[in-house]
């Protein structure tokens, strides 16, 4: 049907004057722009970014919350532990000998940051961030230069008497399962602690069986072997960055005579805890388990037989004698590879494990070594007869007295950039006498300094002496790497304590580190404790 063009003009009148009534006349609807899209989409990212940093923010202060919380719980454990062996430590008249040991080490903290770093050398790296790697003083400790101190004493507690955990082990021949721990007690014991000897493989059975740790009883290196924290050598995968370093604890209980296994004195020297001293049994094959090798936590011996036994024994040869780490694999075999007669010893293994993750374990002490006046000044190379701790006036003779630390050279006092030695003088020096940083006896001209102390550089491949630590007016500049240094009392300094000067109290340093890296500086803790004297 057709509209008559009258009808038509109608029909345009009508929808004319209803758009009119509108407002306007309709038009084509435009599409966004490339530019609008662009900056819709640039906003919408600017969104995602911010959303996922809020989160990024959130997740990582939870993760460093969770690390500090867990890395607080081991140091609080750790806390019972050391305050009760110091508390029981023997007074200083009846404790046959003490022995520190300090020991520097570079390292990296794990793969990432090894992976990161120029050269393969621990000692280079850029940790101010200046895009210049340098190469770091073995005197300035951070997250690449490390301490593996150890310290070891005799302790007594009547109260509550030390408890063996380890069993008796399976002499060559011999069929049946032993029990993993004997119901062995004692009141007195002798305490080491330190970082730990780890295994190259997580399924090694251990030492003694099939191959005992390097320098535990064969010298040649074989599949198997046990590797010092941060030693640089391929086998070494477990115990080379400091991430996985572990600290540990050994107690080796004294007793006159015991029904179960026990370490028997020998002809080897400060037996049966010195190096080398054997259990009482053989295991298959004829081999012996060594002290060090953590089998048996049990000794042939009391403290005053070892008061009486090693009374003068010089210095030398007490240090020569401790000079070990205990052996420790703080995981078990399972499945087949465990047999009812390998589990006693793979748990004596986990025995001395405390800790894993301690990236700094550090020594040092402090006691009546020489004879000051009011000014801090050294009147006398002796202890003086007062019995008054060392002390520093870091702010002037009116400022307010610290304690002498002494041990391996360490930086804490943060005024001055070295850390000052007396060189070739006969008497301190100001730059000593003012500074509060750590430093060797022989730096105060200590008269005991000589018999006590020890500070050679060794052969990081040989563990040989090869020279002593020349004196040294600043030992940020002048020290080198693979130093160590140790410090020991006999009993008969021990006894003479006017004469001779004793450690009256130890500081330990614990640096403590997040395996999942979620808190980059980790965690630093100082403990103080006294001993009685």
């Amino acid at each position: 049907m057709f509209m008559h063009h009258t009808d038509r003009r109608q029909f345009r009148s009508n929808v004319a004057s209803l758009l009119a009534e509108c407002g306007r006349l309709p038009r084509a609807r435009a599409a966004f722009t490339l530019v609008e899209l662009m900056i819709s989409i640039a906003m919408v990212l600017m969104i995602i970014i911010g959303v996922y940093a809020v989160f990024d923010a959130a997740t990582k202060t939870t993760g460093a919350g969770i690390a500090t919380e867990e890395l607080t719980r081991g140091q609080r454990s750790l806390e019972r532990v050391f305050t009760r062996d110091f508390r029981a430590a023997v007074p200083a008249d009846e404790m046959p000998c003490i022995q520190i040991y300090s020991q520097q080490v570079f390292a990296y903290r794990d793969a990432n940051d090894r992976n990161a770093s120029p050269g393969g050398n621990p000692q280079i790296a850029d940790l101010g961030g200046t895009g210049s790697p340098m190469m770091l003083p073995p005197a300035l400790y951070n997250q690449r230069n490390h301490r593996i101190d150890r310290v070891m004493f005799f302790v007594r507690d009547v109260a509550l008497p030390f408890r063996s955990q380890t069993g008796n082990q399976v002499t060559a021949g011999a069929s049946g399962i032993q029990p993993m721990v004997t119901p062995e007690r004692s009141r007195e014991a002798w305490v080491w602690y330190g970082h730990l000897n780890l295994p190259d493989k997580a399924d090694n059975p251990g030492p003694g069986l099939h191959n005992p740790p390097k320098g535990m009883g064969m010298a040649t290196k074989n599949v198997g072997d046990y590797f010092e924290p941060g030693e640089a050598v391929p086998e070494n995968v477990n115990n080379y960055f400091a991430n996985d370093w572990c600290f540990g604890r050994m107690a080796i209980l004294l007793r006159h005579s015991t029904p179960h296994d026990y370490i028997y004195h020998s002809t080897v020297q400060m037996s049966p805890l010195g190096r080398g001293s054997k259990v009482n049994k053989t295991i298959p094959g004829g081999v012996s388990w060594l002290i060090e090798d953590s089998r048996c936590d049990v000794a042939k011996d009391t403290i005053r037989d070892f008061q009486l036994r090693y009374h003068l024994t010089d210095y030398k040869t007490i240090s020569e004698a401790f000079d070990y780490r205990f052996a420790c694999k703080p995981w078990l075999i399972r499945g087949s590879k465990a047999t009812g007669q390998d589990m006693g010893m793979e748990a004596a293994l986990t025995v001395p494990f405390l800790q894993r993750g301690v990236s700094q374990f550090i020594v040092e002490f402090a006691g009546n070594f020489v004879d000051q006046d009011s000014t801090g000044k050294v009147t006398g190379t002796k202890p003086d007869d007062k019995g008054e701790i060392d002390f520093v006036l870091p702010y002037g003779h009116n400022g307010p007295r610290q304690i002498r630390w002494y041990g391996m050279p360490r930086k804490v006092d943060t005024r001055h950039p070295d850390i000052a030695g007396r060189g070739t003088s006969t008497t301190p020096p100001k730059e000593v006498l003012e500074s509060y940083d750590v430093v060797p006896l022989r730096e105060m001209g200590a008269a005991v300094a000589e018999g006590i102390e020890q500070f050679y550089y060794i052969d990081p491949v040989k563990k040989d002496k090869i020279k002593d630590v020349p004196p040294t007016k600043d030992y940020v500049k002048d020290l080198k790497p693979n130093a160590l240094y140790s410090a020991t009392w006999n009993r008969h300094v021990l006894q003479n304590p006017v004469d001779h000067g004793t450690p009256a109290m130890f500081r330990i340093i614990m640096g403590v580190t997040d395996a999942n890296n979620r808190l980059p500086e980790g965690q630093t803790v100082e403990y103080v404790y006294t001993l009685t004297q």
